[in-house]
């Protein structure tokens, strides 16, 4: 007999397994995935044992889904509309939605410190997240900094471009615990984030084409 989808059934069941993600979320950043316990997390939530083994099937499963959440917003993809547009605007846009989806407030405050101590500590989850959301984000940007240099690059050339674009972006998120002593009057509303993303993606833009006229053509 198949098992009902539990994201389907009774709202009291989603509400139990949304309160598990949310407690497994506070407990595995604090914790790490080692150290934090399936026990620890049902006390918590008040649920038993038997409600992980159904929602997630394990604590991989359920720590894999807990770091997904974590970067929910980070699967990112281009308008169709944009298509047409100069490949300088694509970027631009595509910035913009990666700033956006890193500097989202209101999202919960462990989502920064799963990934960070994903980062650092890997587990077996990080394949998976890398496959779902981090490659295809990079992909993608490979191929707007192609488009922008608009002249073949060498492989090197271009990850270290891409890098450097995806670096960029990611330092207004790590950086956050700097800021309030760096910059204590920064907030992260979106005519901020605007600008910050439009910055990012001009500076890029001119490293680019900087690039791309010292790039011999590609054999």
């Amino acid at each position: 007999m198949t098992q009902p989808n539990p994201q389907k059934n009774h709202p009291a069941q989603r509400d139990s397994r949304e309160t598990i993600l949310a407690v497994a979320g506070e407990i595995f950043s604090e914790l790490g995935y080692e150290a934090a316990t399936i026990k620890d997390i049902t006390d918590r939530a008040g649920v038993n044992v038997a409600s992980v083994n159904y929602y997630f099937r394990d604590k991989l499963g359920l720590y894999t889904e807990v770091l997904r959440r974590s970067v929910h917003n980070g699967r990112l993809a281009l308008p169709s509309e944009s298509a047409h547009l100069p490949p300088e605007e694509r970027l631009a846009i595509y910035v913009h939605s990666f700033m956006r989806s890193l500097l989202t407030e209101g999202r919960p405050s462990w989502c920064q410190r799963m990934m960070i101590r994903e980062l650092a500590q890997p587990t077996p989850a990080l394949p998976q997240i890398v496959e779902e959301i981090i490659r295809p984000n990079f992909v993608l940007m490979r191929g707007l900094v192609s488009d922008v240099a608009g002249v073949p690059l060498d492989d090197e050339t271009l990850r270290l471009l891409t890098h450097s674009v995806i670096a960029q972006c990611s330092h207004w998120k790590t950086a956050c615990p700097i800021f309030p002593f760096l910059w204590p009057d920064l907030r992260f509303d979106e005519a901020t984030v605007l600008c910050i993303a439009n910055h990012i993606a001009a500076f890029s833009i001119a490293g680019i084409r900087a690039a791309a006229s010292r790039e011999p053509p590609a054999q």
